[in-house]
C-alpha cells in the first residue's frame, strides 16, 4: 500500500509538472518533501529483495544520496549482526552472551553424559559375561555342538559337548540326563516321517566365585513310535542312519541348495565347505562367476594366483570341492576353476588354466571312489550320510577349517571333549607341527572334571602366536593328541583314526577355535572326531 502510495504521488508530481502547475526548479525539492524518511525505510525490504519498480528505486537512491541516516539504516539491514546489534540493548547482549555460555555447557554435559551411560553399559555386558555367563537357547552356533547318537533298543541317547567356554550349565550337577533342561524344564522334542527334531535349550550361568559351566551333556529320549532314521538338533542333523554325522558335513548339508544363481546361498556353502579360507590363504584374490541364463548352468571361481605357482596337487585338491560343490547344488551342471596369472584383471584378461568339472565326472568319482552306483551327483547332495561320505573320500574333512569367523585376538584355541568309556584320562599333550615337519609345540592341557555324573575331562589348548612364530600357517599345522592316566602313565598317541594313520590338521586362524570329540576305549581303539 506504501509503494502504490509513493507512486501515485509521483506521478501526481510529474502529471502537474507536466500540465506546468508546479515549476520544474521545484519538482526535485516537491518529492523530497512528499516522501519521508520514515515511508524510505518502509520500503527497504522490498528494496533489498527487488520488489521495488525501477522508478521507486530511482526515487529511492536520490533519497539516499542525500539523507546519511537512511543510509546507514540501509547498510545495517544488509548485516542482519549489525542490526541485531543495533536493536539490542548493553543488557541484551549480556544475557544472550550468558545463554550461549550455559548451551556451551549443556552439551559439554549431555555430551559427557551419554560417554558414561556407553561406558557402563559395556562394563555391565562384560561384567555379566566374567560373571554370569549368558542364557543360551536356540541360537547358540550349531558348529561347536560335538554330539553323538545311540540307538539301544526303545532308548534314543544324545551326547556330547558345547566346545565354547562361554557355554553350558552351571547347575548341572546332579541332573544326570536331563542336561538339556532350560530353567528345570525339559523341552519335548517332534518326530515325523521317522525324523526326530530335539530342541537345545540350557542354560549358561556363572555364579559369582567363578562355578564352572558343564560343557557335557546326555539326554535320553525313549520312543516307542516308528523307526527313527534322522535325529536332527535345530538346523543340523546330527545322526542318519545309523551313522554320525561330524559338523562338517552337517554344515555342508544344510548350506545346500537348489538354485545356483543365489549368491548368498552359494557364499554360505563355500564357507561351510573351507573352500574360502583355501582360496584366501594359498592365493592372491579371487571371486565367482554364475552361467544361469541357459543349461548347462555353471559356476566359475576365478582365481588371481600372484606369485604363486599352479601344481599338480592344487588342480586334484580344487577338483575334489568341484565334486562336493556339484553334489550341494542342485542344478549345478559344471564347476570352472579359472586360474588367472599373477595379479590380472578378472575382466579384461584372458585366463592361464581352467579346471573344469562336470556333474557326469564327479558321478563317474563317487561311484568308483564311494563303491555304489551313483547315476546322478544332485543324489548324493540330498543325503546326508553318502554326502558326509563324499566329503572323506575327497579328504576335505581330513582338515578342520575355520567357519565360526570370530575375526579378532592373537590367540587360537584347540578343545578337547574326553568322551571315551573308561573317562580315565587325566592330561592330554598336544604337539603342533608345520606342513613340512620341520617345526614344532607342545602343549599341555589338566583333564578338567565336567561334573559328578559325567567324570569326562575338557581340555582347552590356547596357543599364542608366539608358540607358532615358525610356523607357517598359510598351510595346514598337523596336530597329535596324546593322552595320560591319572598316574601319568601314557594310553595312547592318536592322530587320526583308530589305526592312528594320517595326522590331523587345522588351517589356522588367530581368533578362532576348532573342537575335537575324542571317543572309544582301549580294547577297540580310540577316535578322535572334528
Amino acid at each position: 500500500k506504501k509503494q502504490n502510495f509513493v507512486c501515485r504521488q509521483k506521478e501526481d508530481v510529474m502529471e502537474r509538472h507536466n500540465r506546468n502547475d508546479i515549476k520544474p526548479e521545484r519538482t526535485e525539492r516537491v518529492m523530497k518533501n512528499k516522501i519521508p524518511c520514515d515511508m524510505i525505510k518502509d520500503l527497504f525490504p522490498s528494496y533489498l529483495d527487488g520488489l521495488t519498480s525501477e522508478v521507486s528505486n530511482q526515487e529511492i537512491d536520490a533519497h539516499l544520496e542525500e539523507c546519511e541516516d537512511c543510509r546507514q539504516v540501509l547498510e545495517d539491514m544488509k548485516e542482519p549482526k549489525n542490526l541485531l546489534n543495533s536493536i539490542l540493548s548493553e543488557e541484551d547482549k549480556k544475557e544472550i552472551d550468558f545463554l550461549r555460555k550455559v548451551r556451551r555447557k549443556r552439551f559439554k554435559w549431555i555430551v559427557l553424559g551419554s560417554a558414561l551411560i556407553l561406558v557402563f553399559i559395556v562394563l555391565g555386558i562384560l561384567l555379566r559375561k566374567s560373571l554370569y555367563g549368558y542364557v543360551i537357547d536356540d541360537s547358540l552356533s550349531g558348529d561347536m555342538i560335538m554330539c553323538e547318537v545311540e540307538m539301544k533298543g526303545r532308548d534314543i541317547i544324545i551326547s556330547g559337548a558345547i566346545l565354547d567356554e562361554n557355554y553350558g550349565d552351571a547347575s548341572a550337577v546332579g541332573m544326570g540326563e536331563n542336561l538339556f533342561a532350560s530353567e528345570g524344564k525339559i523341552h519335548s522334542y517332534s518326530v515325523e516321517d521317522g525324523s526326530m527334531k530335539v530342541p537345545f535349550h540350557t542354560v549358561a550361568h556363572k555364579k559369582l566365585g567363578g562355578d564352572l559351566l558343564y560343557q557335557g551333556f546326555l539326554q535320553n529320549h525313549e520312543w516307542e513310535g516308528e523307526p527313527i532314521h534322522e535325529v536332527w538338533m535345530r538346523d543340523k542333523i546330527i545322526w542318519a542312519d545309523g551313522e554320525n554325522i561330524l559338523p562338517r558335513a552337517a554344515a555342508v548339508f544344510r548350506e545346500r541348495h537348489d538354485y545356483v544363481g543365489d549368491h548368498v546361498a552359494d557364499g554360505r556353502l563355500t564357507q561351510a565347505l573351507g573352500l574360502d579360507v583355501v582360496l584366501s590363504k594359498k592365493y592372491a584374490d579371487w571371486n565367482t562367476s554364475l552361467q544361469t541364463k541357459e543349461e548347462p548352468y555353471g559356476w566359475t571361481i576365478r582365481i588371481k594366483t600372484g606369485q604363486r605357482q599352479i601344481e599338480d596337487e592344487d588342480v586334484d585338491e580344487l577338483k575334489s570341492y568341484g565334486y562336493v560343490l556339484l553334489a550341494a547344488v542342485g542344478i549345478l551342471s559344471e564347476m570352472n576353476f579359472a586360474f588367472y596369472e599373477g595379479t590380472s584383471d578378472f575382466e579384461k584378461a584372458e585366463p592361464k588354466t581352467v579346471v573344469h568339472v562336470t556333474k557326469e565326472e564327479a558321478a563317474e568319482y563317487a561311484s568308483d571312489k564311494m563303491d555304489m552306483e551313483v547315476e546322478d551327483i544332485h543324489d548324493i547332495g540330498k543325503d546326508a550320510k553318502k554326502l558326509q561320505k563324499l566329503l572323506e573320500v575327497t579328504g576335505i574333512l581330513d582338515t578342520a577349517y575355520p567357519n565360526r569367523r570370530l575375526g579378532a585376538g592373537d590367540t587360537i584355541h584347540i578343545r578337547l571333549y574326553d568322551s571315551t568309556e573308561e573317562k580315565a584320562i587325566k592330561t592330554a599333550r598336544l604337539k603342533i607341527q608345520g606342513y613340512d615337519y620341520s617345526s614344532e609345540q607342545i602343549l599341555t592341557a589338566e583333564g578338567t572334571p565336567l561334573s559328578d555324573t559325567l567324570l569326562s575331562g575338557f581340555y582347552d589348548f590356547e596357543i599364542s602366536k608366539e608358540d607358532l612364530k615358525d610356523i607357517d600357517l598359510n598351510k595346514p599345522v598337523h596336530l597329535t593328541f596324546s593322552f595320560y592316566d591319572t598316574e601319568g602313565n601314557l594310553q595312547q598317541s592318536i592322530k587320526r583314526g583308530k589305526n592312528a594313520e594320517g595326522v590331523m590338521d587345522i588351517l589356522a586362524e588367530y581368533g578362532d577355535t576348532y573342537g575335537f570329540l575324542l571317543k572309544g576305549n582301549r580294547k577297540d581303539g580310540f577316535e578322535i572326531l572334528q
